[in-house]
């Protein structure tokens, strides 16, 4: 059993499973709850994954989105089965994600961590949700149409349909290691970037821990205290 031989790794999400069947009657229960909200939950510990099979209550929970930030939503079984386990959601053809699915692109959602090793600080729910929105919906970054030169501020799904439409990606080499997912790959990292500053906007908290974790590295290398540094940083 994973969770055994190896709990660092498979324990989180034994336990999140395990935490939906505390609720009584919880399949049934579940079921009644995704009639009443069909949208997908973010879940980040055994509560919430009880709560986010409860009707009433997971409503409370943000939602769980795609990579264009956009709410997953349960939309039926297959056939009138009130308790049926299988959902299926409706399809749209979308260029940009068919692009990225025929050419096997290995796109990740924005992490819940930002940084990396010691200088990093997990996202809490509230964060993680607005981080999401900001990569894949809120923020807009300038293209230029280098045949009419005109440059617009756009979203990253209109942002990555246009450079799909240019000669240049046309062109490109396909395949999971091809050119093609070379540049979708850095125009998505370009927008988590982006996003990573906004949210250190809206969130004072997370610059804060940033700013210290800038300071440490300064001391790792130097050895010059961090409280020595502050004063540094004061005195200008």
């Amino acid at each position: 059993m994973n969770v055994i031989s190896d709990p660092d790794r498979y324990g989180e999400g034994f336990l999140k499973r395990q935490g939906a069947s505390f609720v009584p009657y919880s399949a049934l229960v579940a079921n009644i709850e995704r009639e009443l909200d069909p949208t997908v939950r973010e879940t980040y510990d055994v509560i919430e994954q009880a709560q986010s099979r409860i009707p009433g209550l997971s409503k409370d929970l943000p939602p769980r989105r795609n990579l264009w930030g956009e709410p997953l939503v349960l939309e039926g079984g297959l056939g009138w089965d009130f308790v049926s386990p299988f959902y299926t959601k409706t399809e749209k053809f979308d260029f940009v994600s068919k692009e990225m699915f025929e050419n096997e692109m290995n796109i990740t959602m924005p992490r819940r961590i930002l940084g990396q090793k010691k200088y990093k600080v997990e996202l809490d729910g509230e964060q993680y949700d607005r981080y999401v929105m900001l990569t894949g919906k809120e923020l807009t970054l300038p293209y230029k149409n280098l045949k009419t030169g005109k440059t617009r501020d756009l979203n990253l799904h209109d942002y990555l349909k246009n450079v799909m439409m240019t000669k240049e990606y046309q062109t490109a080499t396909e395949g999971p290691e091809g050119m093609k997912s070379f540049i979708v790959k850095n125009i998505v990292n370009m927008f988590k970037q982006g996003a990573t500053e906004e949210l250190k906007n809206e969130f004072p908290e997370l610059k804060d821990k940033f700013d210290e974790f800038e300071l440490q590295k300064i001391t790792d290398k130097t050895g010059v205290p961090v409280q020595e540094l502050q004063n540094q940083l004061n005195m200008r």
